[in-house]
């Protein structure tokens, strides 16, 4: 499941001959487009690109915390993120005390959760 975030498939050409692209050229034809030869390549990506979302439900598969648990990190998460008041509340965010309570709450208790699971 870590691998899976901390990797990402991706297309690699393949240097060949130029007497052997030029016959593959020949044979391989997809509405008048060159066909490229390549091969999937699994390459590590920057921690800071793998998105929250998809780190939190990693933490569900892995049986870390619960469905609702992950809702509400992202959830919060969102609200974390309003660097621009005036924009998000265009979005219709609505900041009032039950998410500050919920936010206090959820980070409590993803550390209690986390404690329980994780062997010391």
């Amino acid at each position: 499941m870590v691998f899976e975030l901390t990797h990402r498939e991706i297309l690699t050409r393949i240097s060949i001959p130029e007497t052997s692209m030029e016959k593959l050229k020949k044979e391989l034809n997809h509405d008048n487009k060159d066909i490229i030869p390549c091969y999937y390549k699994q390459k590590k990506v920057k921690k800071n690109t793998i998105k929250y979302e998809n780190k939190v439900k990693a933490l569900v598969k892995l049986e870390l915390i619960d469905n609702d648990f992950a809702s509400d990190l992202i959830t919060l998460y969102e609200f974390r993120n309003t660097v621009h008041l005036e924009a998000e509340m265009k979005k219709g965010f609505d900041y009032n005390l039950k998410i500050a309570k919920l936010a206090y709450r959820r980070v409590e208790g993803l550390s209690i959760n986390l404690s329980k699971k994780i062997p010391s």
